[in-house]
């Protein structure tokens, strides 16, 4: 949770860019995360 939190401040203060391979990261793990809990 904290993780994301992060990624939306970096998203939101830093240059998107910057962020882009983080947030494909935390978008995989939560796919992931959704697939398997539902």
């Amino acid at each position: 949770m904290a993780l994301v939190f992060r990624e939306l401040v970096c998203l939101s203060m830093v240059s998107p860019k910057e962020c882009m391979g983080y947030t494909n990261v935390v978008i995989g793990l939560s796919v992931t995360w959704a697939h398997y809990t539902h």
